[in-house]
């Protein structure tokens, strides 16, 4: 064998096993990497499971929360409204006594009633401002418009029926504003009520809020 024929055949030996190194290197980087993904894998989707839970847990804990809270403020409206549709229609009564046109032998004076219905009004006021947080804005607008009407009607009824039965001068005039102030109250009134009772309906889901 000649020397060029010994050197071309220690080069094939030396690129055989250059290639045998560099096949087995790829071959370990391939195993090597396709084992670090599989691991990567394991690990993420074990990591996205524990935080996915942790999520539920917390968002649980949250609508929990969440719920109690709703829960404790609708008993809370529940028992304001039935508070003030009691004393509504106390205040209605008390006022509608107060300006009857039609009265009894047996009944209090036109000014003990006047007292009475007074005490029915701050009540009913007091109670609606305190409360006033718990109501739309709409409801408290009808509120307002019975309390006018109705604190309006026995302003009148007082300067000019009762301070007129004082004076023995119950003139024309104030028998008008008589019969006015008991029709507002025996009339307006109660249709605002009427539409209050249908808005607490709703509120209380006793009723469809479609209706």
């Amino acid at each position: 064998m000649s020397w060029f024929q010994e050197l071309l055949s220690q080069m094939s030996s030396v690129a055989i096993i250059t290639g045998i190194l560099a096949w087995s290197a790829t071959s370990i980087v391939k195993h090597i990497s396709k084992i670090g993904i599989e691991k990567f894998k394991i690990e993420f989707k074990n990591d996205y499971e524990k935080q996915i839970e942790k999520y539920k847990l917390e968002l649980n804990q949250q609508l929990y929360e969440h719920n109690i809270s709703y829960y404790r403020i609708s008993e809370k409206r529940m028992e304001i409204l039935q508070v003030i549709y009691k004393r509504i229609v106390k205040l209605q009564q008390s006022a509608s006594f107060l300006v009857s046109t039609i009265e009894k032998s047996n009944w209090p004076s036109k000014e003990e009633r006047y007292i009475e219905y007074q005490k029915s009004y701050f009540e009913f006021v007091d109670t609606f401002y305190s409360s006033k947080l718990f109501l739309d804005k709409e409801t408290s607008r009808k509120i307002e418009d019975l309390l006018k009407i109705i604190g309006d009607s026995v302003i009148w009824f007082k300067n000019f029926v009762i301070r007129g039965e004082k004076k023995n001068n119950l003139d024309k005039r104030a028998n008008e504003v008589w019969s006015d102030s008991a029709k507002k109250i025996s009339e307006d009134a109660p249709a605002i009520i009427g539409e209050l009772e249908l808005e607490f309906q709703k509120i209380l889901q006793i009723i469809d809020n479609k209706n």
